[in-house]
């Protein structure tokens, strides 16, 4: 019996000579996906939306090109230019925030003429890389303590504040959690962990006090959990980020050590106020919600709670303003009716969508909710809804199913990768896709708020895909060189 052919390749690599061994298996899932994206797009864009479709067949066909380059580039390369690649990305990143293009009250795009760049996305693939470089380099097999989480934050971090600047929450959120991912994945100290748990989640309270979250993001949360005053969900998340910091305290008073007595004290410190801050937390959030009317306003002065909000009638929104109208020129938030504003009605509209395509679906080309104007952005954010109506439960789990298939086998060339590198590299790209996934589905679907996170493959966007075939081109790059 005649054994199947191998393609093969020799090139130079760290150690000598290896040979490449081409990945079928990540090939055909992504060219899968790829194709089912592309499908779903021209049935989504049938009506008025043609130049969109065309758009994006040529960006896929840069792409692969794109993708096919990287696999042949050894991944030595990428190591070597992580900083530098990163580097790049902060100034585009500050570049589009401050002469960028602005397109409804956002500024997150470069117009370089022939295409509009969207730094953010290649943002996620940057934060791969450096932080795959910093693993190698780092290269002891003890837990990250705090200093490596500071480092990273350094690294990290400044990229976050130019995107939630722009505005977008979706791709800040993006960022921190492939970050995430690639710590927990290195292994954490557990005091390092209790920390970071003190330092980032009280800030989120600082940060809306601050004004680095935009109100229609505020509303959007808040139409999520269910609270109509803001003021409500300030107050809700200061009782979150007090029991989460009296955790931490907790934990951080438990590792250390019997010597440290003035340390102690100044944790027990912490852990008091932070129960503090909970409590005073909770009783505004009944304050406002009306559950606690008589209660006293025990930080109405610092929280800005003035009382329960009044509670208006569910409406179906009216038709946008034009766009020369006034509301429109104020921004995202002005130009939307009040349901549209923190995202009800795309919600809504979404899990319509899905319900309605019941267990086989309408058929290609036939769904109503996006052909008839009812399901907004079912291009770009919300083209899950629009493949599940048209293909049903069936259709819509097959699409999971193969994206979780292509999760696994990152997973797998991580394990089989030759050095630190490639393996926190294949970690955090699963990660992208991971996360992208879990909070698009999650987010149509009415499980997670709308903050705006593109499905790989299937939404409308250059950089998106571009970003997105440079992350295939990279675990095939990989895969070709892994360990024998």
């Amino acid at each position: 019996m005649v054994a199947a052919p191998r393609l093969e390749v020799g090139i130079p690599a760290r150690g000598g000579l290896t040979t490449m061994r081409f990945d079928w298996v990540l090939a055909g899932l992504f060219l899968g996906l790829a194709v089912i994206g592309l499908v779903n797009l021209y049935s989504a864009t049938r009506v008025g939306g043609r130049e969109l479709f065309d758009a994006q067949l040529w960006w896929f066909a840069a792409g692969l090109a794109v993708a096919a380059v990287t696999a042949l580039i050894d991944t030595a390369v990428f190591e070597r230019v992580a900083l530098v690649a990163w580097a790049a990305i902060l100034v585009l990143l500050a570049v589009t925030l401050a002469a960028g293009t602005e397109l409804n009250g956002a500024r997150r795009w470069l117009n370089l003429g022939v295409v509009m760049l969207q730094p953010s996305e290649l943002a996620k693939l940057g934060v791969v890389l450096v932080l795959a470089r910093y693993a190698h380099e780092r290269n002891r097999p003890d837990r990250w303590d705090v200093g490596d989480i500071a480092r990273v934050s350094v690294i990290v971090l400044p990229a976050c504040a130019l995107v939630l600047l722009e505005p977008n929450l979706g791709h800040t959120v993006m960022l921190l959690a492939v970050a995430v991912t690639m710590v927990l994945f290195a292994g954490v100290q557990l005091r390092a962990l209790a920390l970071v748990t003190m330092v980032v989640v009280p800030a989120v309270p600082l940060l809306w006090a601050a004004g680095a979250i935009q109100p229609y993001q505020i509303g959007r949360i808040a139409a999520y959990v269910g609270l109509r005053d803001p003021a409500a969900l300030r107050a809700a998340f200061q009782a979150v980020a007090g029991l989460a910091g009296a955790i931490g305290a907790s934990v951080f008073v438990w590792r250390l050590g019997r010597g440290q007595r003035v340390l102690r004290a100044l944790m027990a410190g912490a852990v008091a106020a932070s129960l503090f801050a909970m409590v005073r937390g909770g009783l505004d959030v009944g304050r406002s919600m009306g559950w606690l009317r008589d209660a006293p306003p025990v930080a109405s002065a610092a929280l800005g709670v003035e009382g329960p909000a009044e509670e208006a009638d569910d409406v179906v929104p009216p038709a946008a303003p034009g766009p020369g109208s006034a509301a429109a020129a104020a921004g995202p938030a002005a130009d939307l009716p009040p349901l549209e504003k923190t995202g009800g009605y795309q919600a809504l509209q979404s899990k319509i969508a899905i319900g309605s395509g019941g267990l086989g679906g309408k058929g290609l080309f036939n769904a109503t909710q996006s052909a008839f104007g009812f399901l907004p952005y079912h291009q770009t954010d919300f083209v899950f809804p629009h493949l599940a109506e048209e293909h049903g439960f069936v259709g819509a789990a097959l699409v999971l199913l193969l994206f979780l298939g292509l999760i696994l086998w990152s997973l797998r060339i991580a394990g089989r990768a030759r050095d630190r590198f490639g393996r926190f590299a294949a970690v955090g790209i699963g990660a992208i896709l991971f996360w992208h996934v879990l909070i698009n589905v999650g987010m149509v679907s009415g499980l997670l708020p709308v903050v705006g996170v593109t499905l790989p493959l299937f939404s409308k966007g250059g950089s998106s895909a571009l970003t997105v075939f440079l992350c295939a081109g990279l675990l095939m790059s990989i895969s070709l060189r892994r360990a024998r």
